[in-house]
């Protein structure tokens, strides 16, 4: 599910689990975008969950965020 953020780097984030993504119980995986578009460079507040994907790539995801970790990012930022 796509959320609005108002954050310096993106406007939007991606937070993924189940089947398929790097997500357990208590983790999420996230994706950030900045209008429709990739964000590939490490978001500050989740630089050490960051992929290691290279500025030019296409797409990069951030695997097994502590969903406290979230929740409380959206606190702040979400719209």
């Amino acid at each position: 599910m796509k959320i609005k953020i108002n954050h310096k780097m993106a406007d939007a984030v991606s937070v993924a689990t189940g089947i398929g993504t790097y997500s357990g119980e208590s983790q999420s995986e996230l994706a950030f975008f900045n209008d429709g578009q990739w964000v590939t460079a490490p978001i500050p507040e989740f630089e050490e969950y960051h992929d290691g994907a290279p500025f030019d790539s296409e797409s990069c995801v951030y695997p097994w965020v502590p969903n406290e970790k979230i929740e409380n990012f959206l606190t702040t930022y979400r719209v």
